[in-house]
């Protein structure tokens, strides 16, 4: 291949990687999402639309069905009686079809040659190589590409999708661990709950035992004046222990308390990192994306240059990385649906996280409730 000729590519290829769209056009076409919660209204709108496009296809179906019917159609009398009159019906046997010349006719000849063409067309745009193959076979140079694509968010190179895995497993690490420590934490505000109830039984029979003895020593001041000075010893000791069980149950509830404000604070870190994990997976799949895309297209590119250079050699390369793509389609298949499990996954985690939330607040809400009311039996 000539200087000339590797220039022209060059330049085509440094057109190619400069006018590249602007993440915010990506956007607003819906091709890139913001947060988890765009991307889930898009879903929502593209299944509202399928929805509607089958409804209307079923309902022209059911119309041309009912006209088509023999239910509707004119019988040959009727026909005969508006002055219609139908032909007999020719039979297939006596058609003749006149086969196609390969030599002489024209018309066919055009038709193969569009046919070939559009098949090396979609072969040349389907195996495109990496700019960094085109960069060591010598095609173009990396000076020359970096004269015109701007250094801004060059996204798609293997060490950042590297770089991004491994963080990733390191959240992962990290979000599994804090589920364990949160189901440590959950269990010891069941015990604390359970100890609690049992504290409350206690000291409300406490209640009630000494509102009797009260009763009980006001109709023995009735009957017996003379014992008033030992009954008065024996009503400000029983208020003495009273009051001392308040302030030990005041201080476990107190601690109670703590305790759940540490589970609440733990559970909002949980319910960020989720969000993080998701936006890095909608990232992750952005870029594989666009990986893809720039892939084909440099594939298509390498295609048409070995064309130029030597077809034959190119086609046999195309039959290979066809068999190369099925396999690969196959493997996308199988990510896809292990992606779609773990989209299913998480879901369910922040279901599960919104429902502990909603128990500690009302755990919170039986703790305060129970507090009031010691306070108001005490006084």
């Amino acid at each position: 291949m000539s200087r000339n000729n590797q220039g022209l590519l060059s330049d085509k290829l440094a057109r190619f990687l400069h006018e590249r769209p602007v993440p915010q056009e990506l956007v607003n076409r819906n091709i890139m999402y913001n947060s988890p919660t765009d991307y889930d209204s898009h879903v929502e709108q593209l299944r509202q639309v399928v929805v509607q496009r089958k409804e209307a296809k079923e309902k022209k179906s059911h119309i041309l069905d009912q006209k088509l019917s023999w239910k509707f159609r004119a019988r040959p009398e009727e026909l005969l009686g508006r002055g219609i009159v139908t032909m007999p019906i020719i039979r297939q046997d006596t058609l003749q079809v006149t086969a196609p010349k390969d030599a002489t006719d024209a018309q066919w000849i055009k038709l193969q040659d569009k046919k070939r063409k559009s098949a090396s067309l979609k072969a040349r745009l389907l195996h495109r190589p990496s700019p960094n193959e085109i960069i060591k076979q010598g095609i173009i140079s990396a000076t020359d590409v970096n004269q015109y694509v701007q250094p801004l968010e060059q996204h798609g190179t293997k060490e950042e999708l590297d770089r991004l895995t491994s963080e990733l497993e390191f959240e992962k690490k990290h979000s599994k661990l804090l589920g364990k420590r949160v189901t440590m934490l959950q269990e010891i505000r069941n015990a604390s709950i359970a100890s609690l109830r049992g504290n409350t039984s206690l000291h409300d029979k406490h209640l009630l035992t000494t509102s009797d003895e009260e009763e009980d020593m006001e109709e023995e001041e009735d009957d017996d004046d003379d014992d008033d000075e030992d009954e008065d010893d024996e009503d400000d000791a029983e208020s003495t222990t009273n009051h001392k069980g308040n302030k030990e149950h005041e201080k476990r509830m107190q601690e109670d308390l703590m305790m759940i404000d540490a589970i609440q604070t733990k559970l909002s870190e949980w319910d960020t990192i989720q969000y993080d994990l998701d936006n890095w997976n909608l990232e992750l799949a952005e870029i594989e994306t666009e990986n893809t895309m720039l892939d084909e297209q440099l594939e298509g590119l390498m295609f048409e240059l070995e064309m130029t250079t030597d077809p034959i050699k190119a086609q046999k390369k195309n039959y290979h990385r066809r068999s190369q793509k099925k396999s690969l389609s196959k493997k996308e298949r199988k990510m896809e649906k292990y992606k779609r499990k773990i989209m299913e996954l998480t879901e369910e985690v922040q279901r599960l996280q919104s429902e502990q939330i909603g128990f500690v607040q009302r755990t919170m809400d039986q703790f305060n409730f129970m507090r009031d009311t010691i306070k108001r039996l005490s006084k």
